[in-house]
């Protein structure tokens, strides 16, 4: 090969080498591509999402000035605005937690579910007579009888005049309750004991246990009360114990139990030759193993032979067992509820409306399904709402 043909070959190979290079690079270009496309639209969405918060927030800024201004330019207005609010929203939290406390929640004792009320029935009747409280005598005869319940307490309603520190009189809101009572509802004293079954003897009945309200405001929760007397409508009674706080019975009443004395009957009252008495909620818990309607059936059949056995006492009336929750709140469930409506409608409609400002204002934007909200005052010139009028030639 000579010296020419040598040149010419490696020319020819340098401009082969060189279009395959240029070919590879055009290649490479066109793969990256649209990789770098994407990479610049995730660049423009962040930019498009940083504006639209940036928009979004400046908005927010420039509404709550607007509403400042409008609050100081109306003092008056804002004032009873706000007032109205603060005072709906106070309702309406006080309203849920009598519900949440009374209506919503469980009772506050251990195994609530397992404590039913025992109630005289009469099926002919849409409202038993005493509402379903029942007498002593038939108390004593469901108590001696029964075989459902780890015991069966009654419970009635009862006040004392008492006097407070300072030496005025006041009324002491108790409970009269027999000894299973404190059993029942598995409720430990702060200090000192509950009642006992020898308390319930006449003579021997003057004992009470005192709520812890009543404790703290009456003696200044000393923790030596444990054997002090307190004088209730004029008489002497001794002080065994004190319940802890949140302790109370009935969790439905209108405020704490002051006082838990024992029923300590009478002969007259446990007699079925005397006057009828309807005064006593009888509750109990069930037996480990008894089911409510297990309960129920074995009280129904009791009723019936203690109505056989005196069928002039209370003819055709038989048991019913309840749980103890439907018992206390039942019948207050239902306007309870529609007043927590009430309370919630009335907070949403509680502040006041006042006429609309003739200043008309455009609120407009997109951004994100937030939207760049601008408040433009228009001018405040009647004629700003409608269209400029055409004008027209001098004839």
């Amino acid at each position: 090969m000579t010296e020419d043909e040598a040149n010419a070959f490696a020319l020819a190979q340098v401009g082969d080498w060189t279009a395959f290079a240029a070919a590879q690079q055009d290649a490479t270009r066109a793969a990256a591509l649209p990789g770098l496309a994407r990479a610049h639209g995730c660049l423009e969405t962040i930019g498009e999402r940083s504006h639209g918060w940036r928009s979004f927030s400046a908005g927010l800024g420039t509404d709550l000035l607007l509403a400042l201004r409008v609050l100081r330019a109306q003092p008056g207005c804002a004032a009873v605005a706000l007032g109205v609010l603060a005072l709906a929203i106070g309702a309406a939290t006080a309203i849920f937690s009598v519900v949440d406390a009374v209506v919503l929640r469980s009772l506050p004792f251990d195994d609530s579910n397992r404590i039913l009320a025992v109630v005289e029935h009469d099926p002919k009747r849409v409202e038993t007579l005493g509402g379903g409280l029942t007498s002593a005598p038939t108390y004593l005869d469901w108590r001696h009888h029964q075989s459902s319940f780890e015991g069966l307490a009654a419970v009635g309603n009862t006040a004392f005049r008492s006097r407070t520190p300072s030496g005025e009189p006041s009324a002491a809101r108790a409970q009269s309750v027999t000894w299973e009572f404190f059993q029942v509802l598995r409720a430990a004293p702060l200090l000192g004991r509950v009642i006992r079954a020898d308390d319930e003897i006449r003579g021997r009945h003057h004992v009470v246990v005192l709520g812890h309200a009543f404790w703290q405001r009456q003696f200044g929760g000393a923790p030596d009360v444990v054997g002090r007397t307190v004088d209730l409508d004029e008489q002497r009674w001794q002080i065994v114990g004190v319940m802890p706080p949140g302790f109370t019975y009935s969790v439905a009443g209108s405020r704490p139990t002051d006082l838990y004395v024992p029923l300590a009957f009478d002969e007259a009252e446990c007699s079925r030759d005397s006057g009828q008495s309807f005064a006593y909620t009888a509750i109990g818990r069930l037996k480990p193993g008894v089911t409510l309607a297990q309960a129920g059936d074995q009280m129904g059949r009791m009723a019936a032979g203690l109505d056989r056995q005196y069928p002039t006492w209370t003819p055709g009336r038989t048991a019913r067992v309840v749980s103890l929750q439907d018992r206390l709140v039942g019948r207050v469930r239902s306007w309870m509820l529609m007043l927590l409506a009430a309370g919630a409608l009335g907070w949403t409609s509680s502040v006041p409306s006042r006429p609309r400002p003739s200043t008309s204002r455009l609120v407009a934007g997109r951004t994100m399904g937030w939207g760049d909200v601008a408040v433009i005052p228009a001018c405040s010139r009647p004629s700003c709402d409608a269209p400029p009028a055409r004008a027209t030639q001098p004839g």
